[in-house]
């Protein structure tokens, strides 16, 4: 299925697999918070929140692309 130059089957697939690894960056976060403080605690928690944005941008980014067909291709 290709909508405008976008391959709607793969954005998906790539959607889902971000949104199933933002749950594990935000579970890997959230125990790094609640753990003892210390230099390990403090690493994951650095890379687990970067990973955690950087993950939910793409998918935003993802979701963007696939709802546009819906909101008529409005700029903004």
């Amino acid at each position: 299925m290709d909508r405008g130059g976008v391959d709607v089957r793969r954005a998906q697939r790539w959607f889902w697999s971000l949104v199933v690894v933002a749950i594990l960056a935000m579970s890997v976060l959230y125990d790094a918070i609640y753990s003892e403080p210390g230099v390990t605690a403090g690493v994951l928690v650095l890379v687990s929140s970067s990973v955690l944005a950087a993950v939910v941008l793409q998918a935003a980014r993802i979701f963007r692309v696939l709802d546009e067909p819906r909101r008529g291709r409005r700029s903004g």
